[in-house]
């Protein structure tokens, strides 16, 4: 079975200053950017929501993510990737073991 890489802790500073450094651009994303492309295009503020969204606010998430995959001096490929932001296989990994720990 493949080695499952851990994340390192941040410490209460850091996912501190994550966390409202995100939120303070969400803030200022549905305060100011949504309404406004609204208005200059005429089209439903919700159509904004989703590209605001996921240009705006999981970019950055995700590039703060590789930057910090990085740091950690940890290869950086697909599988890392996959594992460590766990986007893909690991919910069947954790069936697989949940069914063989019942099973035993």
């Amino acid at each position: 079975m493949e080695k499952i890489l851990h994340p390192q802790k941040l410490g209460l500073f850091k996912s501190l200053f994550i966390f409202r450094s995100i939120s303070l651009l969400l803030i200022l994303e549905t305060r100011f950017l949504i309404p406004w492309l609204a208005r200059i295009t005429g089209l439903e503020p919700v159509v904004f929501w989703f590209i605001v969204a996921g240009l705006g606010l999981f970019s950055p998430l995700l590039l703060l993510s590789r930057i910090y995959l990085k740091a950690e001096g940890q290869k950086y490929d697909r599988q890392t990737w996959k594992q460590r932001l766990r986007f893909s296989d690991n919910i069947d990994i954790h069936l697989y073991q949940k069914q063989t720990l019942l099973q035993a």
